[in-house]
């Protein structure tokens, strides 16, 4: 499984870039600071991520008024 957060973000009408998507995660305390927030997001864009945070899933469904079905794509 993983999010595909290129996707999620060219389709956002904020047009944030990862840098601003990973300060504002670490800002809602789902990481302890942007950088951290930053290498998970390259960690998922990458598709080394075995698992999704359900706090994580729960913040971008909410920022991005998405369903968690649209966010996480699940791999074989």
């Amino acid at each position: 499984m993983k999010i595909d957060f290129i996707k999620l973000l060219s389709e956002s009408e904020d047009h944030l870039t990862i840098p601003q998507l990973a300060k504002d995660m670490a800002k809602e305390g789902l990481f302890k600071n942007p950088k951290s927030a930053y290498d998970m997001i390259h960690y998922h864009i990458n598709g080394k991520a075995k698992a999704c945070d359900w706090e994580l899933l729960k913040y971008l469904c909410k920022r991005f008024n998405k369903k968690g079905t649209e966010i996480i794509t699940w791999d074989n």
